[in-house]
């Protein structure tokens, strides 16, 4: 169940205090500094002055982070990250956000509306905002959750009855997920959008097929352009978009701009410091992966159909879900809006229909 990181330049790793003297004299020297920039800002032309206020916010969050280093309880998630060969980010965040909410928004001081069309999931409680209500703190009433009228019965889902093994990422793996996508496009008159979980898995597979001689437009997140821009780009040519992150949320491609939906492996998050901490507080990693899971599957599949108009084809590419006992099939099938299963042999009939 748990997807470990393949971006290697991207590692988050805990922090710990195991040299507390070291840290103190840290602290002390980076407030001198800002003292001496709170003191040279007060004879400064207005022109620097922006520039050396903006060095002071950068060094006193370095200072908070590190005392709550200092500190060493459980109160904070701290966490450093390499951003590149020379520089190291340094976050932190409250452990328990839950408690912050409950008493500085769900205190009953005012009225509080939430509203996320991708916040219930479907597992095996009755209560499908169990997992959101525990991790907000939310306290109050909450309605049965509304279905949207868009016909999804004339969209169909599709799981290829051969499927290579997500569990062992070979070459022979990203060949084959490659020519899957391929094959989708070629007969898909609109957009194709395959959705990863790794950045390395998309490079790989685009690899793959820059050797297949594509005659489809290729955008490939992060590959030097921005989302907003191959977005500009894709809605003029139809090609196909590689996208982790932030695709898998927030992209409105209405009718023909995007009419194939490509889920390369089940979106299981990442074990980061965050995860791991609520994972330690609830006590059972299953009951935090798998909602998270739900919920981005849900935001994923939701760029496919946008409108009461739109029809499309979802596929899902991970082979777990080829096997009727795997664990949380039925959870995952019932957390997709698109219920029409389609076979192999019908595939190429119907996005020409698209």
């Amino acid at each position: 169940m748990d997807e470990r990181n393949r971006d290697t330049n991207n590692t988050k790793a805990f922090i710990e205090n195991n040299n507390g003297n070291k840290l103190k004299e840290i602290i002390e020297g980076l407030s001198e500094i800002k003292v001496k920039i709170e003191f040279s800002n007060l004879g400064t032309f207005n022109r620097y002055k922006s520039s050396n206020e903006s060095e002071l916010e950068e060094i006193i969050n370095i200072i908070n982070a590190l005392k709550i280093i200092e500190v060493n309880n459980d109160d904070f998630v701290v966490w450093s990250e390499m951003v590149s060969k020379n520089q190291i980010k340094i976050s932190y965040c409250p452990s328990k956000t839950s408690e912050i909410l409950m008493k500085t928004l769900f205190n009953g001081d005012n009225i509080i509306a939430c509203f996320s069309a991708t916040i219930t999931n479907d597992t095996s409680e009755q209560n499908g905002y169990s997992y959101i209500i525990e991790s907000i703190g939310f306290k109050g009433d909450y309605e049965q959750v509304e279905e949207n009228d868009f016909p999804y019965d004339k969209s169909r889902l599709y799981i290829p009855s051969e499927l290579p093994d997500c569990q062992n990422r070979d070459t022979e793996y990203y060949k084959k997920i490659a020519e899957h996508i391929n094959n989708l496009s070629k007969y898909c008159n609109g957009g194709t959008m395959a959705l990863f979980t790794s950045k390395e898995d998309i490079l790989l597979v685009a690899d793959e097929l820059k050797k297949m001689k594509i005659h489809k437009v290729l955008y490939i997140d992060g590959d030097g352009m921005s989302q907003n821009e191959i977005i500009q780009r894709f809605k003029k040519t139809n090609g196909i978009i590689l996208g982790t992150g932030v695709f898998w949320e927030g992209i409105d491609l209405k009718g023909e701009l995007l009419t194939s939906l490509v889920i390369v492996r089940l979106p299981f998050p990442v074990p980061d410091p965050v995860i791991e901490r609520k994972i330690e507080l609830i006590g059972d990693r299953e009951k935090v992966l798998v909602p998270e899971m739900i919920m981005k599957l849900k935001q994923g599949t939701g760029r496919l159909i946008r409108t009461s108009n739109d029809r499309g084809l979802l596929t899902i590419l991970d082979s777990r879900m080829n096997y009727n006992n795997y664990r949380y099939r039925e959870s995952i099938l019932n957390s997709i809006p698109i219920k029409s299963k389609i076979n192999d042999s019908d595939i190429i009939e119907f996005m020409k229909t698209l």
